[in-house]
């Protein structure tokens, strides 16, 4: 099976925006903290979740209408990690 994918450069005023979250989807620092500020205290993700999972969420107050939040394996722990990697991906696709 193949997808068709399209990047788009410049603003992220899209329908959904991805999050590499943490197990428990916390409001972490970095990247997944800013989307939990900026999206509100509405934001309150599906948790716990697996290496490989995928959830997704209202936007909120963030321009998007989606918050996708994927949780990758830690490698050297989490097996197999190419298959858990792919299955992140793969996810929010479907």
């Amino acid at each position: 099976m193949y997808v068709k994918l399209e990047f788009v450069t410049g603003d992220i005023d899209m329908q959904a925006v991805v999050n590499s979250a943490n197990a428990q989807l916390r409001i972490g620092g970095g990247v997944a903290g800013a989307i939990h500020r900026a999206a509100g205290p509405e934001l309150r993700p599906l948790a716990p979740i697996s290496p490989g999972e995928a959830v997704i969420t209202g936007g909120h107050q963030l321009p998007n209408e989606y918050v996708i939040h994927c949780l990758g394996p830690v490698y050297g722990r989490d097996k197999p990690e190419d298959k858990l990697l792919a299955a992140c991906c793969k996810k929010p696709l479907n």
